[in-house]
């Protein structure tokens, strides 16, 4: 289905609070756009939302993601289920003065974009203590969501996969809660982590092959990949492999189903020196991209960086790269991928590329944006692209605070759904 969001630049959501991006998708059958973000006077009272814009550009007010608007919520996450225009939500909520816990809820959209609620939120971790940063991705194969989170009191990362049950509109434990069976980096370990703010660290979820993969931290030069699926109530892991480069910063990553290919996008951090070689000032780098082949199970030797491909064409200070895969042609070899990135002083810059990462189309950026320091999210349907930030203004206009704007252009031409 066809999408008929307005082309340009236009704001999403503008109050007199701090209104932060978190996460955005795109339904998978109508083509809704579903935003998550927080909304605040300061993150110690901010609270979870969610905003539609239906495939007709229709915006309907924005909701409430959790039940307990007086505890402080972020890191808000969201997932769709593939063939439906139905999502789920997970975020981290403040319920105690010394504890923090995971929550989830199951959310429909109709065709003309009314929303739903199928339960309350329903917190999902176990442990005590201070749970942070849900990631969730849902598993076409098994229809089970996979999610993680990071434990502050155990210092690891902690997993688990649910079933909905709709009859009784309740999530359901389909594995034991597990950790990761693998070393991360020390720095994830702190209360107040973000890893949509952090220009260094991320988790990313991807589907392959009817596993999910995780990607995350190891050290401050590697990024390790860990396949993991459900049996008889456990998470086997399998550690892929670790891909390395030099001081190796945010990433994010996804993959090709054609070519059996993860796809990884990431900037390097440099720094200018003066004529006695001390460190004075760091930038960071061009955005760069590279392909890993997948063999599901097998673990595989660390791949070193050096066939990475430089992706942006300028504006060469970029930070918080992102990715998502798309199919709009008939061809389903034809895998497609917009990439984004921010950079230091020309706001967004967005682009379409090939499999190899060739570019499909000259770069767009959205150069009038004062973008907050955070990372943007992609939506793209048969027909459009469009890259979601959070800013304090764009060309002419002032937002109150921080706003969530969308910047929208049609695919390319040879993008287009046949």
């Amino acid at each position: 289905m066809k999408s008929h969001f307005v082309n340009g630049c236009y704001f999403l959501v503008d109050t007199i609070n701090e209104d932060t991006l978190y996460s955005a998708i795109n339904t998978d059958k109508s083509n809704h756009l579903v935003i998550g973000y927080t909304s605040g006077k300061s993150s110690a009272d901010a609270t979870v939302f969610g905003k539609v814009v239906t495939n007709t550009g229709v915006m309907p007010q924005p909701f409430r993601l959790s039940n307990n608007s007086e505890h402080s919520q972020s890191n808000i996450y969201l997932a769709l289920i593939p063939e439906s225009d139905d999502f789920v939500a997970v975020w981290d909520e403040q319920t105690d003065e010394n504890e923090k816990n995971i929550f989830i809820r199951y959310y429909s959209l109709s065709a003309n974009g009314t929303l739903q609620a199928q339960q309350t939120a329903q917190q999902i971790n176990s442990s005590a203590g201070v749970n942070v940063a849900p990631r969730i991705i849902y598993n076409h194969a098994s229809g089970l969501f996979f999610i993680t989170w990071f434990s502050m009191l155990n210092k690891s990362i902690q997993m688990q996969y649910l079933s909905f049950d709709k009859a009784t509109s309740t999530f359901r434990d389909a594995s034991y809660i597990s950790e990761l069976e693998d070393t991360v980096d020390a720095a994830f370990f702190v209360e107040d982590l973000n890893l949509h703010a952090s220009t260094r660290l991320n988790l990313c979820l991807t589907q392959a092959e009817g596993n999910d993969i995780i990607s995350v931290n190891i050290d401050d030069h590697s990024v390790g990949f860990i396949e993991c699926y459900c049996s008889n109530s456990k998470i086997i892991q399998t550690k892929l492999l670790e891909y390395q480069t030099t001081a190796i910063q945010k990433f994010a990553t996804a993959y090709d189903s054609f070519n059996k290919t993860l796809k990884i996008v990431y900037i390097l951090e440099y720094a200018d020196g003066d004529e006695t070689g001390e460190k004075t000032e760091v930038f960071y780098s061009d955005v760069y991209g590279d392909s890993i082949s997948y063999f599901p199970g097998k673990k595989m030797m660390t791949k070193i960086g050096t066939d990475r491909l430089e992706l942006n064409l300028t504006n060469h200070r970029t930070s918080f790269p992102v990715i998502e895969t798309f199919t709009c042609t008939t061809d389903i070899s034809d895998i497609r991928f917009i990439i984004a990135w921010k950079t230091d002083e020309n706001g967004i810059s967005f682009n379409e590329f090939s499999s190899d990462f060739t570019p499909l189309t000259v770069e767009s950026n959205i150069s009038s944006a004062n973008v907050n320091a955070s990372a943007p999210s992609i939506a793209v349907t048969n027909n459009q692209k469009g890259i979601v930030f959070s800013a304090t203004g764009a060309e002419t206009h002032t937002l109150y605070q921080t706003g969530i704007l969308m910047a929208v252009e049609p695919l390319s031409e040879n993008s287009l759904s046949k």
